[in-house]
This record gives structure tokens, C-alpha cells and sequence, in this order.
């Protein structure tokens, strides 16, 4: 830039065309260094932040549009919770793109979902036992590819975040329908949640007329109908089908290994959709609250009044960025605030969460969703729960979205998938599919394979989910079996 056109820009330069100028940054650390060369646009760039700074991310940070969905989609669940009023159900971003500029609020939120995936991230490597032979914890691939591994986390993280407040509406409508329910009894069903969930237990054995009236929600019935599922599922099914075949580089990407014959190579389209659901599975698995994995990456504790509140807008432009992130955690299905660590990367212990919108009393169905009720529901519906030969479990009911998503594919998940016999660990395939992180791995590096005891797993180099589907419909039948043990 020459002094004459610096100078203009420094004294008087129209804010339009500043702001054009910043936009076409090559990355945000460009567009950082530009508006820190003078007062001038350093004033236009304190004005129009958001404006400047959309095009310039859209390019410089991966995933970042499905971010700010999120975000999107999460406010809904939360404005309405602090209403006191159900989240609205069958939702899918497509319903919200009539927005396509995100306010300067909104890209805060989205930079506090990528701290917040980058912890989790950090904690999936630290707490995970499995890694490419090549590799070992904490540190997933070789410093120089990092960026790649961890854009592929973001994205699944995201995603998941996505799914989760588009369904949080249908995890919690059983209980608002309760709340209106003319029969005493149904009403009662709210009193049988915990108070606070972090700390206590509610009663969760339902009678003959509480479980009559959970049936009719597709969410809590095993054997609901695919009519009942393509309502509450479809839409969010199908945004996510188009979102993942939308992205043209991972498209790409897939074709080369299909043409090349190396790596998770496969017909490329339909193997990218199963690759990209299996690994949101693999995130969802980790945080929700009954998963098979105990690390401590999500852990649940009461409020703390000390800590719910963040910064303003305008004061953290200039005291730093946001102290928590408020997410849709997929299990629990409703609003909860996730304490975010103050540094990017480093050892720390487990992220911590608690409702974001506490219940007020036992009539109150807020914040709570029915997912509560689903380890009894599961055992005690009398719905068919297990396979016929094996006696193996099925999915529980807090994956019935992928289960639906896998079935529009032609796939399921095999029998043996969540096997419940603790003696059996050379067919724990479910366990070992969530506790090894190869589902990320890069697949073009000479010489790597996979190390699993599962007798599943073990055939494959570069884990992709597949290993633990089978076609649909499935060979087996199902049969209810009692947990006993209740």
C-alpha cells in the first residue's frame, strides 16, 4: 500500500470501502494486523464487526457456518425454556436461513463451541485407549496435521450440537402433554423427575397408565412406527443427509481414496454419509450421560451462581472471550451451560456442565426431558429389546436417530453391537468403537493400522463405523427380555 493511500484510509477513508477491504483478508490474523495500523479503521472495524469478520472466517475457519447454526438452533431451545414453554419440535436449520449474516452475539457464541470442541478434543485424546499403530496419547496425528484431525472433531462436535437442539423439543414434549393431561396420575409423572439431576435420583418406575401415555411419543417406544419416527426424525434426518453430501471437498476427498483404492475407500458418497454419521455418533457417545464411556469428558454439577454469568458483548471485545458456552447436550436433550477452560490446550481435568435453566418446582417441566425415564423404559415396556439367538441389547433409546438414519440407508446395527455379556470382551465392538479414536484418523499415511481386541474391529486399518453395521433389515429377530435385577 502506498503512503498516499494509507493515509487516506488513516484520515478519512469511507467506512464502505474499509470494510470491503477487511473482508478480503486472506485470515483472521491478517484482518487483526490491518485494523491495528490506525485509529480510523480500527473505528469502522469496532462498528462493523461482525460484517468484516464473516467473510473473512467462512474462509479461514473450518466448519464455521455449522457453528453458528448451532448456535442458532440452540438459542431457540434456550429462549424457550426461560419461557417456560416447550422447545419447538420438528425443526431443521433449513427453517432458519432466511439469516444468512450473523450478529456480532452470534459469532461469539460460535468462537465458545469451537473452544469448546477443542477441549473436548483434548480430552478425547487423553482419555481414549486406542490409537493408530503409528501414533500414542495425547497426540492423535503428527504436529503439521493437526489442523486437519481436529476440523474433523469440530465438525462432528457441531453436528452433534445441531441434532441435539433440533430434537431437544421432542424429548421434552412428553412431559409438557403430561403437565396438561386431565388425569391425576399422568400429571404425577413430573413429580417423579429429580429436582436437580447432577445430585439426586428420581423415582423411575412407572405404572401401567404412566407407560400407556409414553408410548404414544415416538421417542420413548422401541417399536415405534416409521410414520411416528418420520415425523419427529425426518426433517433433521434429511437436513443432515444434504449438509454432508453439500460439502464438496470431503466429496472429493472421498472419491480420490474410491479412485485411488487406499484408505476408507468405498462407493464414495454413500461411504462419506456413513463415515460422517458414525463419527457424530462417536462425540454423542462420549457425552451423553449414560454412555459406555467414563471418562469424565462431560460431567454433570449444580449451578453455581458464581459462574453462570458471562461478559457482555461489548465488554468482552475487550476483556477476552467468553467464560462458558450454552449447548443442547445430546442425552439430556435440553440447555446446559458447559464451563470452558481458559486455555486452548493443556492437561486439564473433565469439562463440567449444569442446567442452564433450573426447575422451579416439581410441576415444572423446564429444562427436563423425558430421557430420564429410558434405562427403566428400555427394560420394563414390555417392547422388544433384545435379539432372538443371542440375547444381545439393541440400541438404547437415546440413539434412535441414528438407528432411523442408518435404516433410510439400508443399515442397522449388528446384532452383537451392544452386547451386554461383561465375559465377552473379545466381541465388545461398541465399547471398543467409542474408546479408540481412530474413527478421526487420517487414512493416507504409509504403514498405519489400527490396534482393537475386539474381533470386530480388528479387520479393518482405518475404523469408520461400518465394522459395526450390517444391512437392514437385519437377519435377526428381536424379543423382550426383563432386566430382573430392577
Amino acid at each position: 500500500m502506498t503512503a498516499q493511500a494509507s493515509g487516506f484510509l488513516a484520515r478519512s477513508g469511507p467506512a464502505e470501502i474499509i470494510i470491503h477491504i477487511l473482508q478480503y483478508c486472506d485470515s483472521t490474523r491478517d484482518l487483526l494486523a490491518l485494523v491495528s495500523t490506525c485509529r480510523h479503521v480500527y473505528d469502522v472495524w469496532q462498528a462493523n464487526i461482525a460484517v468484516a469478520l464473516w467473510p473473512v472466517c467462512l474462509r479461514d475457519i473450518p466448519h464455521i457456518q455449522d457453528a453458528v447454526t448451532a448456535v442458532r438452533m440452540t438459542q431457540l431451545v434456550v429462549d424457550a425454556e426461560r419461557r417456560g414453554e416447550l422447545p419447538p419440535t420438528r425443526i431443521s436449520p433449513d427453517q432458519l436461513q432466511h439469516r444468512p449474516q450473523p450478529t456480532l452475539a452470534e459469532l461469539r457464541a460460535a468462537f465458545g463451541f469451537r473452544r469448546l470442541s477443542h477441549a473436548m478434543a483434548e480430552s478425547f485424546c487423553e482419555h481414549t485407549n486406542w490409537y493408530p499403530s503409528d501414533r500414542h496419547a495425547p497426540d492423535p496425528e503428527e504436529p503439521g496435521r493437526c489442523p486437519e484431525w481436529i476440523a474433523r472433531v469440530d465438525q462432528a462436535v457441531f453436528r452433534v450440537l445441531i441434532i441435539s437442539a433440533a430434537l431437544a423439543g421432542a424429548y421434552q414434549e412428553p412431559l409438557f402433554k403430561a403437565r396438561e393431561h386431565p388425569d391425576p396420575e399422568i400429571k404425577a409423572l413430573l413429580r417423579r423427575l429429580p429436582r436437580d439431576d447432577s445430585l439426586a435420583q428420581g423415582n423411575y418406575n412407572l405404572g401401567d397408565k404412566e407407560l400407556a401415555f409414553l408410548m404414544q411419543f415416538a421417542v420413548c417406544d422401541l417399536d415405534a412406527t416409521i410414520e411416528a419416527q418420520d415425523a419427529v426424525f425426518g426433517p433433521i434426518a434429511e437436513w443432515l443427509h444434504e449438509s454432508i453430501l453439500s460439502d464438496r471437498a470431503s466429496r472429493e476427498a472421498m472419491a480420490k481414496r474410491f479412485d485411488l483404492g487406499y484408505g476408507r475407500a468405498g462407493h464414495s458418497d454413500a461411504h462419506l454419509v456413513v463415515w460422517e454419521l458414525m463419527k457424530m455418533l462417536w462425540v454423542a457417545e462420549h457425552v451423553r450421560p449414560d454412555g459406555l464411556d467414563r471418562s469424565g469428558v462431560l460431567g454433570r454439577v449444580p449451578p453455581d451462581p458464581q459462574t453462570t454469568e458471562d461478559l457482555g458483548v461489548d465488554e468482552e471485545i475487550h476483556h477476552g472471550p467468553l467464560q462458558s458456552a450454552v449447548a443442547i447436550s445430546f442425552g439430556k436433550f435440553r440447555a446446559e451451560r458447559v464451563m470452558l477452560p481458559m486455555h486452548t490446550f493443556g492437561p486439564r481435568e473433565g469439562l463440567t456442565a449444569h442446567p442452564e435453566v433450573p426447575r422451579t418446582s416439581e410441576e415444572d417441566p423446564s429444562g427436563m426431558s423425558i430421557a430420564v425415564f429410558f434405562d427403566w423404559l428400555f427394560y420394563h415396556s414390555g417392547r422388544l429389546n433384545h435379539t432372538e439367538d443371542s440375547y444381545d441389547a439393541v440400541a438404547p433409546l437415546d440413539l434412535k436417530f441414528f438407528e432411523y438414519f442408518l435404516q433410510h440407508l439400508g443399515l442397522c446395527f449388528d446384532a452383537a453391537t451392544f452386547r451386554e455379556d461383561e465375559m465377552d470382551f473379545l466381541n465388545w465392538s461398541y465399547q471398543e468403537f467409542t474408546e479408540g479414536i481412530t474413527i478421526f484418523s487420517h487414512d493416507d499415511v504409509g504403514d498405519r493400522g489400527a490396534f482393537y481386541m475386539s474381533s470386530v474391529l480388528a479387520v479393518g486399518d482405518f475404523l469408520d463405523g461400518s465394522e459395526i453395521l450390517t444391512k437392514y433389515p437385519p437377519e435377526f429377530e428381536r424379543i423382550y427380555q426383563l432386566r430382573r435385577e430392577w
